[in-house]
């Protein structure tokens, strides 16, 4: 009589489900740790027996083959599977490997989730780098804030900024040279280099700046302050003027030097955009968005503005994402996603989908041609807190709400 088990050699992530049944919780990209099968023939270990072993899509052996191979057990009657691979493209979810024989099987189910990242703290806003290979990651525990600078290649934190005055915001500069950071209580903007990760400026704002947003011709930096917009000259570090906008958001530059403001509009409890010209740094229209809304995108070719409704008022969950044409400033048909309190956002680098996700351990696709959503479980009991996509398509991350760590999801294709 044939019979096998597949264990796993890191004991917290194997929980039996059955006496042939484990689980084992891995990553995009990563390795999996040693795996083992044990092998009885009428109760005796046995090396005279072949073994097929076969892995799930998107995993690998050591050798970089992929499917089903063949192995004896040693004397022992083990079988130890060591360089096992899931791939950087897998999607989350659940899979299975199998060993069996003519007589028998046993089954090890794989939980493919997002990896995490400790992080000093609650993790908020990211800000990545042109190519993707670094992230600039805002958390903060208490009193104490500090600014963490990921690899995203390890996933590891290889340098930080400590002991930072209430960090608020955060932005880093078209030539990579400089990161800037708004403190919220010393009412500033601080100028880093990044190479030496020294202050080398410093502006007083006096408005309890929270959010800095870089203009496209890079020489000027929208600031949100006190129910205002603060612009800045970045080259000269000065203050150019101010904007009357009411309480932001989130903003983003558009096309035909326009911008788009998302302000709380307070007394009708109810979210609007605000147009601004660039130019004059004026208000020139107002869109009521009929909701309440926390984010706002836009396409990568700077023709749609879209903003993720998560409530129509106190009693009333409904939730949609308006998009606005940059064109003529107005809105077309919503996009309706089915989901209930989507809040947070971001847009894929390639203009090919919306990502967003509420207080549940998901990240909802969509996909802007079909409008299909497709939910992606993150595991963990991971609670998406800001999205941020990275330039080259590959990585969502976001923090984990009520938890000192950062989630790292591959969406590569």
């Amino acid at each position: 009589m044939f019979s096998s088990s597949i264990f796993f050699s890191e004991s917290p992530r194997a929980v039996p489900r059955d006496c042939a049944s484990t689980w084992y919780v891995t990553s995009p990209g990563k390795e999996l740790k040693e795996i083992q099968v044990q092998v009885q023939v009428q109760n005796q270990p046995t090396q005279n027996i072949a073994v097929s072993v076969t892995l799930p899509s998107g995993f690998h052996y050591a050798d970089g083959t992929y499917g089903k191979q063949v192995f004896h057990p040693d004397a022992n009657g083990k079988i130890n599977l060591q360089g096992l691979t899931c791939e950087a493209a897998v999607s989350n979810g659940q899979y299975w490997l199998l060993a069996e024989h003519s007589d028998g099987q046993a089954w090890a189910e794989i939980i493919v989730q997002a990896d995490t990242i400790p992080t000093p703290g609650q993790a908020y806003e990211t800000v990545f780098n042109s190519d993707g290979s670094r992230a600039y990651v805002n958390s903060a525990i208490d009193s104490d804030f500090t600014i963490s600078i990921i690899d995203t290649k390890s996933q590891t934190i290889i340098a930080s900024l400590d002991d930072v005055d209430s960090p608020s915001g955060i932005a880093l500069s078209p030539d990579e040279n400089h990161l800037y950071i708004c403190h919220y209580f010393p009412n500033t903007l601080s100028v880093v280099d990044t190479r030496t990760l020294s202050t080398v400026g410093v502006l007083p704002l006096g408005v309890y700046p929270s959010n800095i947003f870089l203009h496209p011709n890079n020489a000027l930096a929208y600031i949100k302050g006190e129910n205002r917009i603060l612009v800045v000259d970045l080259d000269r570090l000065r203050v150019v003027t101010t904007i009357n906008t009411g309480n932001v958001n989130g903003l983003v530059f558009g096309p035909n030097s326009k911008a788009y403001a998302l302000v709380f509009d307070a007394p009708f409890v109810e979210s609007v955009v605000k147009v601004l010209d660039t130019r004059d740094h004026l208000v020139t229209r107002t869109l009521p968005l009929g909701g309440v809304a926390s984010r706002i995108g836009i396409s990568t070719d700077s023709l749609s503005v879209y903003v993720p409704i998560f409530t129509r008022g106190p009693f009333d969950p409904g939730s949609w994402i308006a998009v606005i044409d940059t064109l003529v400033d107005g809105f077309r048909n919503n996009i309706e996603h089915g989901e209930v309190g989507l809040v947070e956002f971001g847009v894929s680098p390639d203009g090919k989908r919306l990502y967003t996700a509420n207080s549940t351990p998901f990240v909802f696709s969509i996909d802007l041609q079909s409008l299909a959503v497709k939910s992606i479980p993150l595991g963990n009991n991971i609670r998406p807190y800001y999205l941020s996509v990275s330039p080259d398509n590959t990585w969502i991350y976001g923090g984990d709400l009520g938890n000192d760590r950062l989630f790292a999801l591959n969406v590569k294709e």
